[in-house]
């Protein structure tokens, strides 16, 4: 019979918040990835063509296509 795990990151652990700010710089690598390979297109601000893809703070993500 299998024991249950003890061992787990749990809420307020500080080690959650180096993970997860190494996911959301992941993600926003794939994002930038996928920009420069045409696979996502950003939207534009203004005349001088400013592109925004997304917004990364803290736990929260916004995505923009």
């Amino acid at each position: 019979m299998l024991e249950n795990s003890t061992r787990s990151i749990r809420q307020g652990d500080p080690i959650s918040l180096y993970l997860c700010a190494i996911c959301m710089e992941r993600l926003s690598h794939i994002i930038y990835v996928a920009v420069e390979n045409k696979m996502w297109k950003p939207i534009q601000l203004g005349r001088k063509r400013s592109l925004l893809s997304h917004l990364a703070f803290a736990y929260d993500i916004f995505l923009f296509a």
